[in-house]
């Protein structure tokens, strides 16, 4: 047996097992899955919802490439704006055959691996990403609760919906301006070992 073989094949093993998993636990519930009643759901829909429903994905994928960009530049690493979008279209891709979300992480991962030739400098930048995420469900769950329990009327929703995130904004450019923001972030990056 050749020197290392073992390990190489370990390696290969941990790498494929994920994959191999993946396929399998596709074929097993696509086999419950009505495919004609979906598809048939699917025909029926308007075009303009179909075309709007896209146009969503790819602007979200493409403000979460610039997302990634500016915090990659700010962790000191130069990430071009379509590189950043073909990371995450790739995470956003994979994240949905694989069994869970870690993958895409993984998936985003190597791919800034590639680039950025730090993996500590690669774990912040998807902590920090991961972090502006949950910050955004927060954000979210506050503007959608006080409507959920009854507190306000659905009349005032679209004021509440758009009031509550400019609040947000304006305290992080104020904090921005004091200086105070970047200290937060630095002190993020460091709790990674950054």
């Amino acid at each position: 047996m050749p020197a290392g073989l073992k390990q190489r094949v370990a390696g290969a093993a941990k790498i494929a097992l994920p994959i191999v998993a993946s396929i399998v636990v596709l074929f097993v519930v696509s086999h419950f899955v009505d495919w004609q009643a979906t598809f048939a759901h699917a025909l029926r829909a308007p075009v303009w919802a179909i075309a709007v429903g896209s146009c969503l994905v790819w602007l979200q994928l493409v403000l979460c490439g610039l997302r990634m960009t500016l915090m990659a530049n700010f962790a000191g690493a130069s990430l071009g704006r379509t590189y950043s979008t073909s990371i995450w279209a790739l995470g956003f891709l994979s994240g949905l055959v694989l069994p869970t979300s870690v993958g895409a992480e993984v998936v985003k991962g190597l791919l800034l691996t590639g680039k950025t030739r730090l993996p500590a400098r690669v774990v912040g930048i998807l902590a920090l990403d991961q972090a502006m995420a949950l910050s955004a469900m927060l954000l979210l769950i506050l503007v959608t609760l006080p409507f959920s329990v009854g507190l306000f009327a659905p009349e005032y929703a679209v004021a509440f919906a758009v009031l509550t995130p400019a609040i947000v904004i304006l305290l992080a450019l104020a904090l921005l301006n004091r200086g105070q923001l970047a200290r937060v972030l630095l002190r993020i990056f460091k709790a990674v070992r950054f």
